[in-house]
């Protein structure tokens, strides 16, 4: 499934219902960032990824 969303701080605001998931469910998302975005951004999400391979990788 992919949806689109919006960051705000520490939470990730979805665009569209997802109704197919019920409330209380643990989901694994992998972030990418739209088209539209600067190369500012694009830096701060290989961080983020890099974060995620090493909580991954133990």
């Amino acid at each position: 499934m992919k949806i689109r969303g919006t960051k705000r701080g520490q939470r990730i605001e979805l665009l569209e219902q997802i109704n197919s998931i019920p409330d209380g469910a643990e989901i694994i998302v992998n972030l990418e960032l739209s088209s539209t975005q600067s190369a500012e951004a694009e830096g701060v999400t290989k961080k983020l990824q890099s974060r995620l391979d090493k909580r991954h990788s133990t």
